[in-house]
This record gives structure tokens, sequence and C-alpha cells, in this order.
């Protein structure tokens, strides 16, 4: 699976430990040979949601692709000039992070790892090097997360804040510049939740 416009936008630097341990965690960007990967992320994603509903294999592959298409289309139209980046460990793709940097804020469209990635600091790490970031802009970092996502925790303790029930799935949490001083975000970036994983704007 091919996936056009992707590669285009330069990678967030980023290469550290992962868990306190020798493995180091990277980005690079998207590339059209990427789509077979990007699209099992998003599967992972939506696993549990899927296995409640009574679909055969072949039905819930279809709807799987569809909607991860309608999504790409959506960031793409709606977050032009977002990065679009893999995240790497020890140079084995483990998922993705989407982010859109506007002038007046740093939003993360999506951060999702496989499964049999998450609890080991790798979405802590990549959150804290954002927090860094937008720090240094003196500008927020927003998200958007489904209210019953493990994820919260993790964004919570890492100093986000819940602002607004966008509708009736997803809360916008907002992290500011000024919240370094309470939150020492290298610390809490080995404090990872095994609830980590997506905390995406979806619209599907």
């Amino acid at each position: 699976m091919s996936l056009p416009g992707y590669g285009l936008a330069s990678s967030l630097p980023l290469n550290g430990a992962v868990d306190g341990t020798s493995r180091r965690a990277a980005l690079r960007p998207v590339t059209a040979e990427d789509g077979a990967f990007l699209l099992q992320v998003y599967a992972s994603t939506r696993a549990e949601e899927l296995a409640a509903m009574d679909w055969d294999d072949h039905a819930r592959e279809a709807f799987i692709e569809m909607q991860f298409h309608a999504q790409d289309r959506h960031y793409r139209s709606h977050f032009s000039g977002a990065r679009f980046d893999v995240i790497e460990v020890n140079d084995v793709a483990v998922g993705r992070l989407y982010v859109h940097r506007a002038k007046d804020e740093i939003r993360i469209l999506d951060i999702a790892l496989l499964p049999e990635h998450r609890g080991h600091g790798i979405g802590a790490l990549l959150l804290s090097g954002l927090q860094a970031e937008a720090a240094g802009r003196g500008a927020p970092l927003v998200l958007h997360v489904e209210q019953h996502n493990r994820a919260r925790s993790l964004y919570l303790r890492l100093g986000f804040e819940e602002k607004l029930r966008a509708d009736g799935m997803h809360v916008m949490m907002v992290w500011s510049p000024h919240d370094l001083t309470r939150h020492d975000v290298t610390r809490q970036a080995k404090d990872e939740s095994a609830g980590e994983g997506t905390a995406r704007a979806r619209f599907n």
C-alpha cells in the first residue's frame, strides 16, 4: 500500500533512551512504503472496539481500511504542513506520531504504538520532547483523547489539563509552558502507563 504525499515534512529530532535501557527511540518521516505498517498501527487502535462487532474478518478489514484512508485525508486537508513520522526503536518501526505546528499551538494529531511496544516509556519520551519544544516556543501543547482511553492517566501525570469535552467521545487536553515549573517532564518520561497508545483527533 502506498500513500501519496508523505515524506514532505522534516522529522522531529528525537533520539532518547527507552525505559532506562540501551534501546534508542527515534523518529523518521513517513514514506509511501510505510502504508501497510501505518494501517497495522491504526488497526491496533481500533481492535478492542471492533472485537465487540459481529463482523467477519473481511468486513472488519474493509471497514478499517476505509476509516484509515478517511482519517488520512482529514489530516491532510485540515492540517496543512503537519509532520508525519514513524516511531522507531533500534531502527524497528513501532508506531506513528503526527504533529501540526501552528503559530499559537503545537497540536498532537495522532500518537499510536503497536500493542507490544506500549508500557515501555516510548510515549512519555515523545511527549516530554514535545513539551520541551512547546516550552521553548511559549506555546501550548494540545491533543484530543477518547474519554475512556487509558492514556488519559499518562497525560494527566505529565501535566496536561482537561479543558473541553469536544464531543460525546473526546476530551481536549492542554499542556501550557508554565506547567514546566510544576512537572519534571524528564523524570516523568520513564513513568509510562500500559494504556498509552493513541491520543488522536479522530474524525471517523
